[in-house]
């Protein structure tokens, strides 16, 4: 990945869960040359939404590797431990060396120990027909002598598993993952097992549900809009009057966090964009009147609609973009600060065929997640 694609993602991570933003996870991220570039793009009040998952096994890595590691703005670091046992790890794991797994495991699990705020250590293992009885012991030894905030043991994943000799091979069957469950429950430590979308909580001879942190989540933005927008988007004039009149003659905002009203100019001057050919494009400019705040600018095409929506930051006084267009924008607008912005649209499908005539972008702006500013614009063939 480049860092270009990479500052997208952290635009629009505002918008996600707390530990859902995967930097790496069916990849190897030790093997990007640039890894720890990314990593320092990555703002401290975006910490508690960044982690990176790892095996630790494809080359050798050294203690400043690991310091730089330690003071990234993530929320946690997941090894994956298939074994601590050489001859059984090297057949699970096909080309990896136990020799360097284990090295980089110690020395990492040590520099984290020792740099304070470090992301939290965690380790996951895949249950299969090789490892499964050594399990009870890797937890011991994780909570003993790596000092692990979690560890989860997981079923295969079915739907990515090979079919066949392989499957047939690995796979636990009901009883045997039975059976492990009951050891890990009567462990003197808390552990997550998981199987497809469900997670147990399991230790202390105690099994509990667990909120899974995968699977269908509910969306903070979704193509389903907020049940409010149309509301403020009806009452937009009387909420403008209130909040100049407050902040004029009583002297604070209305709001405790950011009130955004937004401001559309399009080409027409009619506030609908006419689409001629494959792009078009409209301006936006969002006042701040409530208090000063970050916010995130996220455009949102009606369903069904053909249209690549992209926005950029712009200079007010020339409209150039100051960042490349992208899925969002997050910028801070203080207090009776105004900021501009560029939306543009571009067909993905031939520019011959007709656009709805129910067409609409909606431009959102958001504040931890909530709505605190909106437009609406319609779009219609020229």
């Amino acid at each position: 990945m480049h860092a270009a694609n990479f500052s997208k993602i952290i635009q629009m991570a505002p918008l996600a869960h707390d530990q859902s933003v995967v930097v790496s996870c069916l990849c190897e991220p030790m093997l990007h040359p640039q890894l720890l570039d990314l990593l320092r793009m990555i703002p401290r009040t975006l910490r508690e939404k960044f982690f990176l998952t790892t095996n630790l096994s494809v080359r050798r890595l050294t203690d400043s590797f690991f310091a730089e590691l330690a003071t990234a703005q993530l929320h946690h670091v997941n090894v994956s431990v298939d074994s601590l046992q050489k001859q059984t790890f090297e057949q699970m794991r096909v080309n990896a060396k136990y020799d360097v797994f284990l090295e980089n495991l110690d020395t990492l699990a040590a520099v984290f120990a020792q740099i304070p705020n470090s992301p939290e250590l965690r380790f996951i293992t895949v249950a299969a027909r090789s490892n499964h009885q050594e399990i009870p012991s890797l937890v011991r030894v994780a909570n003993e002598r790596y000092r692990v905030k979690l560890y989860e043991i997981r079923y295969p994943f079915e739907p990515g598993t090979p079919a066949g000799t392989w499957r047939s091979c690995n796979l636990l069957l009901d009883s045997e993952w039975e059976a492990l469950v009951s050891l890990v429950m009567r462990l003197p430590y808390w552990t997550h097992v998981s199987k497809g979308t469900r997670l147990l909580r399991c230790g202390f001879g105690q099994k509990e549900v667990a909120p899974a942190g995968w699977g269908p989540q509910d969306d903070i933005v979704s193509s389903s809009l907020p049940w409010h927008l149309p509301l403020q988007l009806s009452l937009g004039f009387v909420r403008r009057r209130l909040r100049r009149t407050v902040s004029k003659h009583l002297g604070w905002p209305l709001s405790s966090r950011p009130d955004i009203e937004v401001s559309v100019a399009t080409t027409s001057a009619d506030g609908i964009v006419h689409l001629s050919g494959s792009f078009a494009a409209f301006a936006l400019a969002a006042t701040n009147m409530g208090h000063s705040g970050t916010v995130t600018l996220l455009p949102i095409v009606s369903d069904g609609i053909d249209l690549l929506v992209t926005v950029c930051h712009t200079e007010p006084t020339t409209g150039r973009c100051r960042t490349d267009p992208g899925g969002g924008v997050i910028t801070r607008i203080e207090h009776k600060g105004t900021e501009t912005f560029s939306v543009f649209l571009a067909r993905q499908y031939p520019a011959d065929s007709p656009i709805s005539r129910n067409a609409i972008v909606d431009v959102l702006f958001l504040n931890e997640p909530k709505l605190c500013g909106a437009a609406r614009v319609a779009i219609m063939n020229s």
